[in-house]
């Protein structure tokens, strides 16, 4: 921590656990930029930083566009253990159809296997896989989001002492209209 401080960052801490819910909620309250990442502590990018930060740059394009609410950022081929929707592969869209986006963990194309459920467009430079929120969870796997969005529609739910986040939010969330994308390759691993 102090050495983060040391460069200039600023830390938020708390000397007791709080959970992930009201952690989040510290984090977005304390958020000065446009856009937030959430990003846990045991995921890595593995991919050369100019590739990161193109698909992180590119990726601020397509939120300012207003095309998208989200972008999950978990690499595609690399994307690290456990990955929880993988035993879902076969018959996703009938048993478990929040959890489609996963698809292209395991699909070459999901636009043309899952047709009607996601959409490729290109913003700058990258290509990224666009779905309705019904098809891609809420997750708190790494995912950047407009910082006001995150004000304006989660901050309202995250006042769950102890709470996991993701299953307090995952009814609500399947339900709105919103967009959600990811850049093709992802850049995150799990890797804890």
């Amino acid at each position: 921590r102090i050495a983060l401080e040391d460069r200039g960052f600023t830390t938020i801490g708390s000397e007791q656990n709080l959970g992930i819910a009201l952690a989040y909620k510290a984090l977005i309250e304390a958020c000065e930029s446009d856009h937030f990442l959430f990003l846990e502590h045991d995921w890595k990018s593995f991919i050369p930083a100019e590739e990161a930060v193109k698909t992180l740059h590119d990726s601020c394009l397509l939120l300012d566009s207003g095309r998208v609410e989200a972008i999950r950022l978990r690499h595609r081929t690399n994307f690290g253990d456990p990955l929880y929707s993988r035993h879902l592969m076969h018959d996703v869209l009938s048993t478990h159809p929040q959890h489609a986006m996963d698809a292209v963990h395991w699909s070459e194309d999901p636009v043309s296997q899952y047709p009607g459920v996601f959409t490729k467009e290109s913003f700058g430079e990258t290509d990224f896989i666009i779905s309705k929120a019904e098809h891609a969870a809420f997750t708190n796997n790494p995912t950047i989001y407009k910082t006001d969005f995150l004000r304006d529609k989660i901050l309202p739910l995250t006042n769950i002492p102890g709470g996991t986040l993701e299953s307090e939010i995952q009814n609500w969330w399947c339900k709105q209209n919103f967009n959600v994308g990811r850049p093709w390759e992802g850049v995150f691993t799990h890797a804890p």
